[in-house]
């Protein structure tokens, strides 16, 4: 007896990643990048304990910081004008941007090296001197492998991003356990290994890179196409930290390393967001470019309002599941010394969705090449922030922090919103962007 099988789902299916392949492996990248980070600080927080976790999480910033500088300067513009290049162009185009890379890394390394033995110098009592080589390395290594693996996503080679990611996240996570295992996990013993693994995912993607071209002059044009692009990214970057990371840091010098403890181990707690927030980063910029290139600000619109949707509701989700009992999650997972934080788990899922709200209105701006209202909204919020952070913390403690910003993340969507909604007064710019006949 024959059986007959019915395989048109497998077909369906098979369809349905063709078509999305670029998305999809974003976000298998993206959730095995998020689910190794997950764990990696939930071994970070509960083995190094709140105070020392809180130091570590203080020094990352700076780690952080650097690579903020590096996606605004040269990868952000990467990811929304590479797609406009002609074919002839990619290779000189690539090229210029390896050697932008490199020299920033160099730059990175030193002004890292120098700020921590100044630091040092000033408060000689934290001997910081250990920590210094580990911070600069880490923060080099971290853009060297980042880099490598968003110019795989530019590329249009997803897989190889993923198994850059594997080798160096995968690395990383079996360094902790050893750590742990055998008792030695410290702050600075947590950066070398930040530092080893990307150092190795990094290394690994090299002879994957296609045949690039070097000339001074290329240079100088994609530099100053970049600038033009990036100024205000940048600019509204720095706003962004003022308006979040300096939270972090007037926490720890009013309140102590353990509030930034607490503070970065309830964050993480939602962090699984990051599955779709950086996973879609990789891919909203490039197709949204796309989209406006081919179809103008109406294939825009409608493409961004798309992931809106499909994105705000995921991470609706996550929220509403870590909200429901956070203290159970926080006792689960950290252990009893994180207890009494759990309404930071219910704030920070607000701020997540607030934020991811956000980012379809700014790959929106940045495929009209309108950056300088991405600014605008930045600098809005910045100047709230930087004025308002230290009497919220100061008075109302941790809970003042908080719910800082959360009002400074949709007061910062609302502004977007506005800034993309002005076509009236931009329009006609933007249609001229859309056809190619603006350069920057």
């Amino acid at each position: 007896m024959k059986i007959l099988i019915d395989n048109r789902p497998i077909r369906a299916a098979r369809a349905f990643w063709t078509r999305y392949s670029q998305v999809n492996w974003a976000l298998v990248d993206q959730a095995f990048v998020s689910g190794c980070n997950f764990l990696t600080g939930i071994l970070l927080a509960r083995y190094l304990g709140i105070e020392e976790f809180g130091s570590y999480v203080l020094a990352w910033i700076f780690v952080e910081f650097a690579a903020m500088l590096q996606h605004s300067l040269i990868i952000s513009p990467m990811m929304s004008i590479s797609p406009k290049q002609e074919r002839d162009r990619i290779p000189s185009y690539l090229g210029s941007l390896m050697i932008q890379s490199g020299i920033f890394l160099v730059i990175v390394f030193v002004t890292l090296l120098a700020g921590v033995f100044v630091l040092n110098w000033i408060q000689p009592e934290q001997d910081l001197r250990d920590m210094a080589l580990a911070l600069g390395c880490a923060a080099c290594a971290y853009q060297f492998q980042d880099f490598l693996r968003r110019y795989f996503f530019a590329r249009f080679r997803p897989v190889l991003a993923l198994v850059s990611d594997v080798l160096r996240y995968g690395s990383q996570m079996a360094a902790i356990f050893v750590l742990v295992y055998i008792d030695s996990l410290n702050a600075v013993g947590a950066l070398w290994v930040m530092a080893g693994s990307a150092l190795l995912g990094g290394l690994v993607s090299l002879p994957f890179v296609e045949k690039l071209t070097y000339s001074l002059r290329d240079l100088k044009a994609t530099t100053s196409r970049h600038w033009r692009f990036s100024k205000w990214i940048t600019l509204s970057e720095l706003m962004r930290w003022t308006s979040g990371d300096l939270f972090f840091v007037i926490s720890g010098s009013l309140l102590g390393p353990g509030s930034v403890g607490a503070l970065r181990a309830s964050r993480h707690l939602v962090g699984v967001c990051h599955i779709f927030t950086l996973g879609l980063d990789n891919v909203i910029p490039v197709k949204a470019a796309h989209h406006f290139h081919v179809g103008g600000y109406t294939a825009l619109t409608a493409y961004l309002r798309k992931m809106s949707a499909a994105g705000g509701g995921l991470i609706l989700s996550v929220a509403v599941v870590a909200s429901a009992a956070p203290e159970f999650w926080l006792n689960l997972i950290y252990g009893p010394q994180y207890q009494g934080y759990g309404y930071l788990v219910q704030l920070w899922s607000l701020v997540y969705l607030l934020a991811f709200l956000g980012r379809p209105l700014i790959a929106g701006l940045r495929a009209m090449e309108q950056t300088r209202l991405i600014f605008h909204a930045y600098f809005v919020t910045s100047v709230i922030s930087v004025a308002l952070a230290f009497p919220l913390i100061q008075w109302f403690g941790i809970a003042g922090m908080m719910w800082g910003i959360v009002g400074i993340q949709l007061l910062r969507l609302i502004v977007l919103l506005i800034g993309f909604k002005m076509r009236d007064s931009n329009g006609e710019l933007a249609e001229e962007a859309s056809h190619g006949k603006l350069q920057s």
